[in-house]
């Protein structure tokens, strides 16, 4: 019988050390949250640089701006989870004052399994935690690709790399950041690519996006004319931080 009493104590023991090991490692984890600050009065400034290919005015041209993020406040989404308010500020320099922009405004959901933000209304899931390379996600699942000016969006799957590197942006450098790769697609007519570097306690840092086309009678191999100069139509877009609060 004491043996018995022993074998039990000892499973018991065994039980109760495994749940308090498993807590431990659970408080351990970093789930990567600190990418994606939903801290009120944050700010980012950014410099935006857009090459656009116009087929039919056969030219290219480009356009640059700044744009200041603030999160101004916090309310609740539609589905009753917490969401902050970001209000943007674009202006074409510095030699316009922010205070005489008026913001448009966007927002943003950090749940412990995700991290949205919802863009003049297109609903995009920027993160997926924890942060880890295995991971991969349907960044444009809220997104309605079957409308055809989003049709291009569809089906883009997201995955982490480089998570927790050094990187320096525009000057600046970041200890700990991480990159998504959001898509990377190119053949002879097309090229779509996305990718967005999150930095820790600061957010989003640089960010490039590409949605080109050549619409041609002959079609040059990509050796001989690579991306995105063969482009005759579409946007090479690029984010650089200048800034934050």
């Amino acid at each position: 019988m004491k043996s018995i009493q022993f074998i039990l104590s000892l499973l018991a023991f065994v039980v109760l050390f495994s749940a308090c090991k498993n807590e431990t490692e659970d408080l351990d984890i970093d789930y990567g949250y600190d990418y994606f600050p939903i801290t009120l009065n944050h700010s980012i400034t950014y410099q935006i640089d857009s090459t656009v290919y116009d087929e039919f005015a056969d030219t290219v041209y480009t356009v640059s701006s700044q744009v200041k993020e603030i999160i101004a406040d916090t309310t609740t989404d539609l589905e009753g989870r917490p969401q902050v308010r970001i209000e943007r500020y674009v202006r074409p320099n510095e030699n316009t004052a922010w205070e005489d922009v008026i913001p448009r405004v966007w927002y943003a959901v950090r749940s412990e399994t995700e991290a949205e933000r919802v863009e003049e209304n297109l609903r995009f899931l920027k993160l997926s935690f924890p942060v880890d390379e295995s991971r991969k996600w349907k960044g444009n699942t809220y997104i309605d690709t079957q409308a055809e000016e989003w049709a291009y969006l569809n089906d883009w799957q997201y995955q982490y790399q480089d998570i927790g590197v050094s990187q320096t942006i525009n000057g600046q450098n970041f200890d700990n950041t991480v990159t998504v790769l959001q898509n990377d697609y190119a053949n002879l007519q097309q090229r779509l690519y996305g990718k967005e570097v999150y930095a820790k306690n600061v957010g989003l840092v640089y960010k490039e996006s590409m949605n080109l086309q050549l619409n041609a009678s002959s079609l040059p191999p990509l050796e001989t004319d690579p991306w995105p100069a063969r482009a005759n139509l579409g946007y090479h877009i690029v984010w650089q931080i200048l800034d934050f609060e």
